[in-house]
């Protein structure tokens, strides 16, 4: 088997690796093993000395409790390691990876973790990128020691994406615990057990995207807490005892786009604060939560009545404190005219509104193609047009695949609603259109190969289904042969992270746009409408997505 680059060894009852220089294996070529959810119970000095070449290996779902210093010699262009879901406890207190000088991925999440050694746990990881530790039961003087000046992360300067949730940070991180964390994207700090945050805590992360603060039992963030933070664009504080949020937190968050405050304490939202905040917002949850049906808020529900897509309410009724008439309903039926100016002038502007909008529908229909016309002109003359030409005749223009499940949805609802909005498309819905006569795996290859977008739908069965992850792999090749970005997720229901396979992970992980289908009636059109925008919407890509 000296060809073999990929070799799956999962769920086959393995107890017991034998180091590959005693029998005389070699597998030069191989690039990823699999051995998940197997019966390890410890890796052995030398052990993968047979796999030079050796990209990805996958350990997870095991009962490993001993690794040895030396388990992963000779693996020097190792790129990922998953060993989650394993039964480490402290094991790791020595540095069992310092022989992956390539290292980019390390995934040690949910393997019950009770202590580490900042100084030598994990060191010399200079190239990591992805490091999860999820799940675990650490405690911050596992990840950093303030009076040495000793951090778990000192020498991960490339690190983008650190995952610390479900981990028992009890007494808070010092000052100076992610100083080393200069390039991070992404921090997750979920069910943390965190009751407070240092104001400078976050003054290193200059390029943070995305920070997640949810199930913690914060009460209040610091006001220069995000003074650094201008690229942060998704922060999630739902589930915590936040009361508000200070002026100069809002305001240092210039490009924030997703605002999730979902089960918080959070009642009123002052304008002078929020207003600056929601003008490039596209995303603020404030479900179950308890809002102020008085004045004080009546600014942000004439708001919400502009932008009904952009905020979602579910289950966010009038506090006790509001006027009698108001308490225990819907924030969304609040009405602030009844409280907030006299009713005379309400009156005399809806009568005047009325009657101009009559006239203004009278007028606008009867010039609506001049309208329209002189408004593309305008379009124009201020934000330009670029001209893309596409050389490439593809002969489908939407490759949609799908599960046996999602037949009904699909031929119910996204066919016809593409052909509604899209006569002309050509549509190849599932395999009835493959070439007859053509091997299978050729038939999706040339399907996939001559659509300009492939729309996969993915639900729980799908991503269990080979076939359908198969033609997902072929896409992902067509996408690393093609430099063209032509997949486009659409999620049907809502995937376990730990079921999520790989392939769309890592798709999802390169900022590539997918849809989520909800069952509220409320957001189909807006679903539509972003479906319509985005499955247009191709761009060049210039570099390689791992399968």
């Amino acid at each position: 088997m000296n060809a073999t680059t990929v070799l799956f060894l999962s769920s086959c009852g393995i107890s017991r690796l034998t180091t590959p220089d005693a029998p005389g294996i070699l597998m030069p070529e191989l690039l990823n093993l699999h051995l998940e959810n197997n019966a390890l119970i410890e890796i052995r000095a030398n052990e993968f000395v047979g796999f030079p070449k050796l990209r990805h290996l996958s350990l997870s779902y095991n009962n490993i409790r001993y690794i040895n210093l030396h388990a992963f010699s000779g693996l020097e262009n190792l790129l990922r390691i998953h060993l989650n879901q394993n039964n480490l406890i402290d094991n790791l207190g020595v540095n069992v990876f310092q022989n992956l000088p390539s290292l980019r991925v390390l995934d040690i999440s949910e393997s019950k973790i009770t202590s580490l050694n900042p100084r030598q746990s994990l060191s010399g990881l200079t190239v990591l990128e992805e490091l999860l530790l999820q799940g675990n039961n650490l405690h911050v003087s596992d990840l950093c020691n303030a009076e040495r000046y000793v951090s778990l992360f000192q020498d991960m300067h490339n690190l983008q994406n650190l995952d610390l949730s479900r981990n028992l940070f009890r007494d808070g991180f010092p000052p100076s615990c992610f100083k080393d964390l200069r390039n991070i994207r992404r921090l997750y700090l979920r069910s943390a057990s965190l009751s407070a945050l240092q104001p400078n805590l976050f003054d290193s992360l200059r390029y943070l995207e995305t920070l997640s603060l949810d199930d913690n039992i914060l009460q209040e963030l610091p006001s220069s807490i995000f003074s650094f933070q201008s690229n942060l664009a998704t922060l999630y504080i739902s589930r915590n005892q936040i009361s508000s949020l200070p002026t100069p937190l809002m305001s240092n968050l210039k490009n924030l786009s997703h605002l999730l405050l979902a089960r918080t304490d959070v009642s009123v939202l002052p304008e002078d604060e929020f207003s600056s905040l929601l003008a490039n917002i596209d995303v603020i949850d404030l479900s179950y939560n308890s809002l102020s049906c008085s004045c004080k808020n009546a600014w942000f529900r004439n708001w919400v009545h502009a932008n009904y897509d952009k905020v979602f309410l579910s289950s966010t009724k009038c506090s006790r404190d509001s006027p009698r008439e108001f308490s225990g309903k819907r924030f969304i039926d609040f009405d602030p005219t009844l409280l907030c100016g006299p009713k005379v002038l309400m009156y005399v502007g809806i009568s005047i509104t009325s009657g101009v909008t009559i006239i203004c529908t009278i007028l606008i229909y009867y010039y609506r193609w001049w309208i329209r016309y002189k408004l593309f002109l305008l379009k124009l003359w201020i934000i330009g047009y670029t001209e893309v030409i596409d050389d490439n005749d593809y002969k489908y223009d939407i490759n949609i695949v799908f599960h046996d499940d999602n037949e009904k949805w699909v031929l119910d609802y996204l066919v016809p609603k593409l052909r509604d909005r899209e006569p002309e498309a050509e549509l190849c819905v599932g395999d009835d259109d493959f070439t007859a006569g053509m091997p299978w795996i050729e038939a999706i290859a040339d399907v996939i190969d001559n659509s300009y977008k492939s729309v996969f739908i993915v639900t729980n069965a799908a991503i269990s289904n080979g076939w359908y992850m198969t033609k997902l792999r072929l896409a992902v090749q067509h996408i690393n042969s093609s430099k063209r970005d032509a997949i486009l997720l659409i999620f049907l229901e809502d995937i376990d992270d730990k079921n999520m396979p790989y392939t769309i992970r890592v798709l999802m992980g390169v900022n590539r746009p997918y849809l989520l289908w909800s069952d509220d009636p409320r957001y189909r059109e807006y679903f539509w409408d972003e479906l319509m925008k985005t499955v247009w919407k191709t761009v060049k890509i210039d570099f390689i997505l791992p399968i």
